[in-house]
């Protein structure tokens, strides 16, 4: 890593240290992004991990609100994991490497969502996750497209938006009781990583890793595509 970078972190953790307790005033959920529908970034170390985290140092989302948020808030924080069914999900370190001892998920396969093309259809799991916990008012924080989950499923409509994409993968009306959203490197307009795999034959050099349905997610996340289109109109 850079030095200028990893001095930029180890300033912004101690800053992180030297907050006071947050009090939430609503509950909290936490939106993964692409190829995390697991959410290991949130919930298991991501950069620094394995064999090079430093024991003194906190990483993972849960060890800084378990810092920052008094106790008797933790109920109020929910980290999705935009899995049907979380049974199909396995985490195994890695056991070799220079990622070894990281966490990563396996099994993603199994799942339903493996076969999701884009963030409209997230949307909708999200959409049945967050109404399963029944809050009447509550906050959203999105990370890359986990950002673009948040506003398909807070802005667009079947009723009123007649966009093919819409018709065929949004099935419910938007979520209500939103009071905040965070959104974190997220591409609003879409991402030239979408155009790229979209116009050239990088998702072929990458295929041994990519299926086929994550090559069409990128492709939806494209500054051309009409998923993003449809979401800025």
């Amino acid at each position: 890593m850079p030095r200028r970078i990893s001095q930029e972190k180890t300033k912004a953790r101690h800053n992180l240290r030297a907050m006071a307790p947050l009090k939430l005033h609503r509950p909290i959920f936490f939106v993964p992004g692409w190829t995390d529908q697991a959410a290991t970034c949130w919930l298991e170390p991501y950069t620094e991990h394995g064999t090079r985290r430093r024991k003194d140092w906190e990483y993972t989302l849960s060890d800084w609100t378990n810092k920052i948020i008094p106790e008797e808030d933790q109920n109020k924080i929910h980290i999705i994991k935009l899995i049907k069914n979380e049974k199909n999900l396995k985490l195994d370190r890695c056991k070799t490497g220079p990622q070894k001892g990281k966490l990563k998920c396996t099994n993603w396969e199994k799942d339903e969502t493996s076969q999701y093309t884009n963030f409209y259809q997230f949307a909708e799991l999200l959409k049945e996750k967050i109404r399963e916990k029944n809050h009447k008012e509550y906050d959203l924080v999105g990370h890359s497209m986990g950002g673009l989950d948040i506003l398909a499923a807070a802005m667009l409509d079947p009723k009123e938006d007649t966009e093919p994409e819409v018709q065929e993968h949004i099935k419910t009306e938007p979520l209500q009781g939103i009071q905040h959203i965070i959104t974190v490197a997220t591409p609003f307009r879409g991402t030239p990583g979408g155009w790229i795999v979209k116009h050239t034959y990088l998702d072929e050099l990458l295929m041994k890793n990519w299926t086929d349905a994550i090559r069409q997610q990128a492709e939806a996340m494209s500054t051309d595509s009409p998923y993003i289109r449809t979401l800025n109109h």
